[in-house]
C-alpha cells in the first residue's frame, strides 16, 4: 500500500486500508494519520470517519471522537456502529458525573463537547433503549 502511495498520494482506499493494518493490531496513534488522509482526500468516504472515532474513542480522547462520528452517523444515519460509537463519549461523561455527583460540571471540566453531545444525539439515548442517561 505504501508503494501504491508513493505512485498516488492522493489514494484515500491506500491510506485507510494502511489505516486499518494499525487499527487491527491496536495501534490506534499510527493508524489516525491515515484515517484522517484517507477523510480529508474523499471527504465521503465515510468508514474514514467512523474508523477514525473507533481509534480516538480506544484512546479516550472522547472530545475528539465526536465530530468524525457525527460526520459518520449524518452520512449513514442508519448504521448501529455509528450510534454506538457516538454512544461511549456519552457514557464515559454520564459515568463521570456519577461519580462526582454532578454530570454537567464532569463534562465541562473534561471537553465542553460532552454537553453539546448530550442534547444534541438523542438518537444515541435511543440506543440505550431509550433511558435518559
Amino acid at each position: 500500500m505504501e508503494a501504491e502511495l508513493a505512485i498516488d498520494a492522493h489514494n484515500a482506499a491506500a491510506e485507510f486500508i494502511l489505516g486499518e493494518i494499525e487499527r487491527r493490531a491496536e495501534r490506534w496513534e499510527g493508524a489516525l494519520p491515515h484515517f484522517s488522509r484517507a477523510a480529508q482526500i474523499d471527504a465521503g468516504f465515510s468508514e474514514a470517519y467512523l474508523a477514525q472515532g473507533m481509534c480516538l474513542n480506544a484512546l479516550s480522547r472522547y472530545g475528539d471522537a465526536v465530530p468524525p462520528l457525527e460526520k459518520y452517523e449524518k452520512m449513514q444515519p442508519n448504521d448501529a456502529a455509528g450510534h454506538y460509537q457516538l454512544a461511549l463519549p456519552i457514557r464515559h461523561w454520564t459515568q463521570r458525573g456519577r461519580r462526582t455527583g454532578n454530570g454537567v460540571a464532569a463534562a465541562k471540566s473534561g471537553k465542553s463537547a460532552g454537553v453539546t453531545i448530550a442534547l444534541t444525539a438523542p438518537r444515541c439515548y435511543t440506543c440505550w433503549g431509550g433511558r435518559d442517561q
